[in-house]
């Protein structure tokens, strides 16, 4: 053993405690072979953190993938060296007594097995499989590849026949992110099932890339990848822009492509949308005249959306899009009801305070200003965080949340004569999106 593998040891945290403990034989080990063996404190002493270790001999193919375990009552890591050089150690991304590694070129190799610390010591078995590891092409559909990298690996989709692909990366020794790019596709992914990940795609035929990565790049270990196509259910069909027949429900594949659907509003109705799917998160905005934008993500069951809310008489755009960027199957169904006696919105007279309740999404006033100056729009609520947005000719003037007394909203304007929109919503992030307030507009 040479100095340099003195000095480098020392770099990695495995320098023992002379040449002649580094020299002293590491035992043979042969993939596949289990052994035990027991950390004392007659082993060979590690002097950066005072630590013991064992060492092992063993023949390592360029590209050859490996998988070292540490069992027994030893709180232990594993280390791989050549040539003095640190390739792999274990601990850094996940367990510390799981060493998964591709062998950088064919030689021979230091496996060391460390007690965590100083204060580490007694019997283990270390045993050592092969992967069949990944080889390179295009990945097989329907299959599963085994893979071993420390670093993102660039991976190719073919896909031959149209249709919905789900796509699963999932490793036991670092949290896994996976991206899907080519022919208009754009999608990643992180914690789809704990720190596993999946993206649900329609897919045309045609030549895609993956990338396995690990979070904030850090990755390094075994992880599995699978692509499969799955069948969709019969009679629904590709989500496309079309009509929203009030009462009617309608069922259709989103594939993360945008979609909208339009639905006429007759005045003194509540409007209430629904949305919910199995496969991914389900986000609802509605779309309207004078720049009216609401949006909803789980206020319906578990993580499906929900609108309801008194609109003026007009058309809408319904938009149903995933907000964690999955695909798959939704259904989507509005609904027109009657206006409670305590609905908001309609006309606001300055001067006037009007008592109401908000069913969820935003109530609209109009306000006809007759008089220039300064005027104060006030909206108070013990059952929600209040907000307020005033608009002229569709274009937002102002907006407030909290410049009214606690959670109250209140805008100060300099208006000039005309016609005033004045919107009253709530802050989902703060008492729900449903309660009573009041609003008035006075002339300072």
């Amino acid at each position: 053993m040479s100095i340099k593998i003195a000095s480098l040891a020392l770099a990695s945290g495995l320098l023992l405690a002379s040449q002649p403990a580094l020299a002293s034989r590491p035992l043979a080990l042969a993939i596949g072979q289990q052994v035990r063996g027991e950390i004392t404190s007659a082993s060979p002493i590690n002097v950066n953190d005072g630590s013991r270790s064992q060492q092992y001999q063993l023949e390592l193919d360029a590209g050859q993938a490996v998988r070292f375990e540490v069992s027994g009552a030893l709180d232990a890591t594993v280390s791989l060296l050549r040539d003095g050089e640190l390739i792999a150690r274990s601990g850094e991304r996940g367990d510390g007594k799981v060493l998964t590694v591709r062998a950088p070129g064919k030689g021979r190799y230091l496996l060391a097995v460390n007690g965590k610390d100083a204060r580490s010591f007694g019997p283990f078995a270390l045993s050592s499989a092969p992967i069949q590891a990944y080889a390179g092409g295009p990945v097989p559909i329907g299959q599963t590849i085994s893979d071993v990298a420390d670093r993102a690996r660039e991976l190719q989709l073919q896909v031959d026949e149209a249709g919905l692909y789900e796509i699963r990366m999932a490793s036991t020794d670092f949290d896994t992110v996976l991206s899907l790019h080519g022919d208009g596709v754009d999608a990643s992914n992180d914690d789809a099932n704990g720190s596993d990940s999946m993206i649900t795609r329609y897919l045309q035929p045609g030549r895609y890339q993956l990338r396995a990565d690990g979070f904030m790049e850090q990755m390094g270990g075994q992880y599995t990848l699978e692509v499969r196509r799955r069948a969709l259910p019969e009679g629904v069909a590709l989500a496309a822009d079309g009509e929203l027949e009030p009462g009617t429900q309608l069922r259709a594949l989103y594939v993360g492509q945008p979609v909208s659907y339009r639905i006429s509003v007759p005045g003194g109705q509540m409007l209430r949308v629904d949305m919910a799917s199995n496969d991914f998160d389900s986000l609802l905005q509605l779309n309207g005249e004078g720049g009216l934008e609401l949006t909803d993500d789980d206020s319906g069951d578990r993580l499906n959306a929900r609108l309801m809310s008194m609109l003026p008489a007009g058309q809408y755009r319904i938009q149903p899009k995933a907000a964690d960027q999955g695909t798959g199957v939704f259904t989507l169904k509005a609904e027109l009801m009657d206006a409670p006696a305590d609905a908001g919105g309609g006309r606001l007279q300055p001067g006037q305070t009007r008592s109401a309740r908000l069913y969820g999404g935003a109530d609209s006033y109009q306000v006809q200003i007759e008089r220039a100056g300064s005027y104060v729009i006030d909206m108070q609520s013990d059952d929600i965080d209040s907000s307020l947005e005033l608009l002229h000719n569709g274009a937002s003037l102002a907006e407030d949340d909290d410049g009214g007394d606690g959670l109250n909203a209140r805008i100060v304007e300099l208006l000039q004569p005309g016609t005033y929109t004045i919107r009253a919503r709530a802050l989902y992030n703060y008492g729900g999106s449903e309660g009573s307030y009041r609003i008035s507009i006075n002339r300072r």
